[in-house]
């Protein structure tokens, strides 16, 4: 802007904004302050984006479910987290921060958080099962970057059911573990995954199923990373599909007066028969004698 007589606001160097006080009465010397705050606030944040360097820290958290289970059962399942990051952090290794699991959604979702809306929302449909000897829900798989980490289960949030898997050391007084995948490539280039698995149990049939597809629900999952040597956060997330049917019906109870003996029972009783006939037949004889 030209540096005129009267100018409100003038433009210095590098973007900078300032005011030409004298030539302005109080009211636009308010206005002319705040808008030379907003323009440096702007600035500021123009230039912080600029600095900031492109993160190159990515996963991926894939969900292994069985397509279908039924009310009333347990079964396997398993996340595997993977560091997939690409240059110049594929020769970095990535630390998890936080791993989180919905277990029933209406809809699949690519950020691995069931928020739609309430009629997506589906908690109460299953739950982990705590090993009763490790005392934790998760375990990690041999032969993966987690063998032998322990993985405790909390809510953080019951509108949806969603939970959060923590690390959690398998011993006594053992210091709590943390999860680290190696790097993709390079030198040090390790194991870049891990597996947790663990035991699900269906609890009910999904109030919210996949639309057209009765008994069908969705599990998510989602990963928060960063990168040990530049700090640069990343995420991964991941999803399934299960079908859900009612329980087997239970067999309705049997009637008494239909009921047939067995061998074993005939012979009870015809056992017990004699033992009273010789029983009467002893006192008989010894009121007669």
């Amino acid at each position: 802007m030209p540096n005129e007589p009267g100018a409100l606001i003038k433009a210095g160097r590098e973007g900078a904004v300032y005011c030409d006080l004298p030539r302005v009465e109080s009211a636009a010397v308010k206005i002319c302050a705040v808008l030379a705050v907003v323009g440096v606030s702007l600035l500021g944040v123009v230039t912080a984006a600029r600095a900031a360097p492109p993160s190159g820290i990515k996963g991926s958290a894939t969900l292994a479910w069985p397509t279908s289970s039924q009310v009333g059962a347990d079964f396997k399942a398993s996340v595997t987290i993977t560091n997939t990051s690409i240059s110049p952090n594929d020769t970095e290794t990535v630390r998890v921060d936080t791993l989180y699991i919905t277990p029933a959604c209406k809809q699949s979702n690519p950020a691995g958080s069931c928020f739609f809306t309430t009629g997506d929302l589906d908690p109460g449909v299953f739950s982990f099962k705590r090993d009763r000897f490790t005392k934790v829900e998760g375990l990690g798989a041999v032969g993966t970057a987690c063998e032998g980490i322990g993985f405790k289960v909390e809510s953080t949030d019951a509108s949806s059911g969603e939970a959060r898997m923590t690390p959690a050391a398998l011993k006594p007084f053992d210091p709590a573990p943390v999860l680290d995948l190696g790097p993709v490539s390079g030198p040090s280039a390790g194991r870049t995954t891990c597996t947790v698995e663990f035991t699900i149990h269906v609890n009910k049939l999904p109030g919210n199923p996949e639309a057209g597809t009765p008994g069908t629900t969705h599990p998510l999952s989602r990963v928060d990373l960063h990168g040990l040597s530049t700090s640069l956060f990343g995420r991964a997330a991941g999803s399934a599909a299960i079908a859900i049917a009612s329980g087997p019906a239970s067999a309705p109870p049997t009637s008494a007066i239909n009921q047939v003996p067995t061998l074993s029972e005939l012979a009870m009783i015809l056992l017990v028969g004699f033992i009273v006939l010789v029983g009467a037949l002893t006192v008989r004889k010894r009121r007669t004698t």
